[in-house]
């Protein structure tokens, strides 16, 4: 099926090129004398053993242009493979061999329909290239600048590129320019880029044409092989270049002699083809001329591109045409008139003279001083259109850059706001930068509609030293730019969605496959509105800016994604999330505005993973120290969407957690250092945005331990575990058992120190203030202060008092637990003993599950909760564990002797595993802790010696046991302990040799 589609494809093809394009040959060959005396070549300049053979009825003694015909349909078309010598360059390209007096817009139908150029993204601009046949027209530092400033703009904006497409002169350095980004520049995917390269190329100049003409014997799809050769040799056929991707080869009918003024002609109409909207049958992309060198035939081009009003730009100090037109452009910098002055004119004509002598294309009797002045007058005429720079060393690669946006500014009468719109395109920001301080006009100029228009399209492109500028000159008013419309869009035509996809995808969030109707009419509205703001060019022709607005249409993903789904997406990743504004967008809410602009600009910044522009937002939000945090969780979940082979990409992302969790921590002890209750009040006040949460739980859940460690998060902590209680642990447990101790000196409060989840801010901040202010004794508030209803609430509501009594009572169970095993057990009944601890376990299962359920019953995700529930807490997952082996073993004593002994092996062993939980009291001890983190770091380091050893073990267990017995037939499972038994015990020492003796066994 789809190999019938392609063939159908390529026969479609090629009845397109047979019906529309054709070739010329000379009808008969009549020699001319050439210069070493031989009369092999005739007139047409083509060889005798390679001239067209064929009957003709054309009879003539002295070569005459008329004995060029056009023949029937073309007879060269195809792919074809590049070689040098016998290696394969892995380069190959789309060709087509036409006739100059074929229709050009056939050329373009070509482009667009067959060969399907803009099918991918499309271009912004094409950049026509024009020059001579020397390849030296400057030095190798200065190629390095031009070939490196060449690569930025094509990179930038996706630029064609049309040369003549032989191996020498401008193409060459083209061709090196294009090798160079296929080799140093790699795109986000990890591929080189593909950059279109089109040459229109005179086919009598071709080196080996003849083995591109297509056999009658080859196969439809069939590729030709063509042979590249580095080699010019003066007045000769040069080879066509390797990295041109497709070739437009135009047959005058004419070989070997370089007189091909009407091919370059019919280049320049397919260049003014390619700068048509596509609905005058072109391609609507703009074309900006480059000229470096070159002779009298750029002159020419020259003249003509620039009475159809198309950029050219001429890059100085590469000699030839390009020093003439630099020329005329620096007179009329300097002057005002129209012409040129007698001074001026002789000037040039001692230029042009010059250039005549120095041509390498050959004698042409059409070429004159007095044409060439000519034309230059033309040329100085339409001066606007020409604009020039220094191609020097010294020189910056972003001055290739600035000439090209130049020219385009130069040469289109453009307001401000299109001038803004395309130096965004070009990322030329400095330009932009420049005139928004130096130019007030151009301020007054921009209206909100065009502003908004111009931070959408820079904020979706990514340019974050644009976005900067608007803010550092407060020409964007975020907070009226940001509406719930234009967030949406953010969303849904971001270029690259890729990890917000994965993020969707990890927590189980189906996006709509395309937006509801509600969503279209808002848009539409939006659009509307964007319109009638908008005054650039409407109700004029398509003009240079028009089309670049056009230009850059990305395929945007086909799922649709909403508010209400990134808000659903940011509850999971940080456990909870609220904002009336993350909502489905209708045309009554589309235009509703965000409190805080900033931080939903950032937070859409982090999930699309564009750091550098979250940092503008995070810079300017009033919020800085809990976006941070946020960042953090944010990039924690993230890290985990990559698949693991992405090594890179998530090195990439702890990097940039890192930068926010030591950007907050050093904002954090700075505030501490200056004031300490109002760095506290910064942790604990809570946020109703992130569920009324506060930044030490939003650090927990991103592991940010550095940021926790800080003095003034130790000092929070410190706070919340005392919650205004003084006393030491015995005193705490004994007032917990006797509560009429805790109205005795054992126990003292500290209204100041308490800070209640439920407390408003005002309360908060006065008694954070009220805590510092009050150090030691004189923070101690006297017992009449404070109720003895307040005092018991207090108390048994600590954290402290819970976690001693906690602890004293599970060492009392492990001490009960250790004595039932031990005594407290009997094989024929259940004893007292040990119902009480059945009872005990009970309960722990009970609680154990009563804190999974709390987490996870009525959340939108029960697994990203449980996740959360085992993340939180690494014992979790261990006293979940516990459970299941539990309830096994109190089931096995219902057997009562049948099971007591299997019973009482497993509370032995639970007994270890209950034990083992005591690690977790010790982790809030400052001695013990880091003791317990380290025993289970080496326990993962024993784990893995013991798979080392396994390797070793086992082999030689096998190996000593069959040749120990060797007439062993049948499986006895003693055999699978011993197997490991015996040489585990030899690493010890223990030789066994009783048994080594060998044993026969029947």
């Amino acid at each position: 099926m789809d190999g019938s589609g392609a063939g159908s494809n390529i026969e479609s093809k090629d009845d397109f090129i047979k019906s529309n394009f054709t070739y010329k040959e000379c009808q008969l060959f009549i020699p001319i004398e050439t210069e070493d005396g031989s009369t092999f070549k005739c007139g047409c300049g083509e060889m005798e053993f390679h001239h067209f053979d064929e009957e003709t009825d054309y009879f003539s003694e002295e070569w005459m242009p008329y004995l060029i015909a056009s023949m029937g349909p073309t007879n060269a078309y195809g792919v074809v493979d590049f070689y040098t010598g016998i290696q394969n360059l892995h380069k190959s390209s789309e060709y087509v061999r036409v006739s100059d007096d074929d229709d050009p817009r056939k050329v373009i139908e070509l482009m667009l329909k067959h060969w399907k150029l803009l099918e991918d993204e499309a271009p912004l601009l094409c950049i026509s290239v024009l020059g001579g046949l020397d390849s030296a027209i400057f030095d190798s530092k200065k190629r390095d600048v031009f070939c490196e400033g060449l690569i930025n703009i094509v990179s930038a904006t996706n630029a064609w590129i049309t040369t003549f497409g032989l191996n020498c002169g401008v193409a060459r350095v083209v061709s090196e320019a294009i090798s160079l980004a296929e080799t140093y520049f790699i795109k986000e995917n990890g591929e080189s880029p593909k950059i279109t390269c089109i040459g229109v190329t005179p086919w009598g100049d071709v080196r080996s044409h003849y083995n591109l003409v297509k056999s009658v014997y080859s196969k439809p799809n069939a590729h030709i092989t063509y042979g590249v050769s580095n080699v010019v040799i003066p007045n000769e056929a040069i080879s066509l270049n390797k990295n041109h991707t497709h070739y437009i080869l135009v047959d005058n009918g004419m070989r070997n002699n370089y007189q091909r003024s009407n091919i370059f002609q019919y280049r320049d109409k397919i260049d003014q083809l390619i700068a048509t909207p596509q609905t005058g049958g072109g391609c609507g992309v703009p074309v900006v001329t480059l000229v470096l060198g070159g002779g009298f035939d750029v002159i020419e081009n020259v003249a003509y591109r620039a009475s159809q009003g198309m950029p050219i730009i001429i890059c100085g100090s590469t000699g030839g045409a390009a020093e003439i037109l630099q020329r005329i452009c620096q007179y009329k910098a300097n002057k005002r008139s129209r012409g040129l002055s007698a001074t001026q004119i002789n000037e040039m004509r001692e230029m042009l003279e010059q250039l005549l002598e120095s041509s390498q294309e050959g004698p042409n009797p059409d070429w004159t001083v007095e044409k060439g002045i000519e034309l230059l007058q033309n040329i100085a005429a339409n001066e606007r259109f020409l604009s020039y720079f220094a191609l020097g060393v010294e020189s910056r690669v972003e001055s290739l850059d600035k000439a090209f946006l130049k020219a385009i500014i130069k040469c289109s009468a453009m307001n401000p706001v299109d001038q803004c719109n395309i130096a965004l395109k070009f990322g030329c920001v400095d330009m932009i930068k420049q005139q928004l301080i130096e130019n007030p006009k151009l301020r007054s100029a921009l209206d909100g509609g065009q502003i908004n228009e111009l931070v959408t399209a820079a904020l979706l492109e990514n340019q974050c030293e644009f976005i900067e500028v608007m803010i550092e000159q407060e020409v964007v008013e975020i907070p009226t730019y940001l509406k719930m419309s234009t967030l949406n869009t953010l969303y849904n035509h971001i270029d690259d969605p890729t990890i917000l996809g994965r993020s969707f995808e990890m927590y189980g969030i189906q996006k709509a496959p395309t937006a509801s109707n509600a969503v279209r009419k808002a848009k539409m509205t939006t659009a509307a509105d964007t319109r009638s703001s908008s005054s650039s060019t409407e109700g004029k022709s398509m003009t240079i800016p028009d089309m670049l607005k056009q230009k850059k249409q990305k395929i945007y993903q086909a799922e649709w994604t909403n508010l209400r789904k990134v808000k659903k997406l940011l509850r999971l990743m940080l456990g909870n999330f609220e904002s009336e504004n993350y909502a489905e967008i209708t045309p009554a809410n589309s235009k509703t505005m965000f409190p805080q602009p900033m931080q939903e600009l950032f937070i859409w910044a982090i999930l699309n993973n564009r750091h550098e522009m979250a940092l503008i937002f995070w810079r300017n939000a009033n919020e800085s120290l809990p976006l941070s945090i946020i960042a953090c969780n944010i990039y924690q979940k993230m890290i985990s969407t990559l698949p693991g082979y992405d090594t890179e990409g998530r090195r990439a992302l702890a990097g940039q957690k890192d930068y926010f969790e030591q950007s907050a921590k050093t904002m954090i002890e700075l505030c501490y250092e200056k004031s300490q209750w109002k760095s506290l009040y910064l942790l604990v006040r809570p946020f109703t945005t992130w569920g009324e949460l506060h930044c030490i739980p939003l650090a927990l859940n991103a592991d940010c331990q550095d940021f926790v460690s800080s003095n003034a998060c130790q000092h929070v902590i410190q706070l919340d575990w005392q919650s205004g209680i003084e006393a030491n642990s015995v005193s705490v447990v004994l007032a917990y058992l006797f509560p009429p101790l805790i109205f005795t000196n054992l126990v003292k409060f500290s209204k100041s120190r308490i800070i209640l989840p439920d407390s408003s801010d005002p309360e908060i901040y006065k008694r954070l203030k009220e805590s510092i202010a009050r150090p030691g004794a004189d923070d101690t508030l006297s017992m009449e202060k404070i109720s003895s209803a307040q005092k018991i609430h207090d108390f048994y509501n600590t954290p402290r008092t819970k976690f001693c009594v906690n602890t004293t009572f599970y060492a009392i169970f492990l001490i009960f637990f250790s004595y039932t095993i031990l005594f407290g057990m009997e094989p024929g009944h259940i004893s007292i003993l040990e119902i009480v601890l059945m009872v005990y376990l009970a309960c722990f299962s009970v609680e154990t599950i009563r804190s999974l359920l709390i987490v996870t019953v009525g959340q939108e995700s029960s697994s990203s909760s449980l996740r959360k529930w085992l993340h939180n807490n690494r014992w979790h997952g261990y006293d979940l564990a516990l459970i299941l082996p539990t309830i096994l073993t109190m089931c096995l004593r219902i057997g009562l002797n049948e099971t007591y002994l299997i019973a009482k092996s497993c509370y032995s062993v639970l007994l270890i595993f209950y034990f083992m939980r005591i690690f977790q009291m010790y982790a809030v001890n400052r001695r013990l802790g880091p003791q317990a983190v380290m025993i289970f770091r080496m326990l993962i380091e024993l784990g893995i010696f013991i798979l080392v050893l396994i390797v070793f073990l086992l082999p030689y267990g096998v190996a000593s046991q069959a040749m120990l017995y060797p007439n062993l037939t049948s499986f006895k499972p003693s055999i699978l302990k011993d197997i490991f038994y015996y040489p585990y015990y030899r690493l010890y020492g223990e030789l066994n040799l009783e048994q080594a003796e060998g044993i026969p066994m029947s």
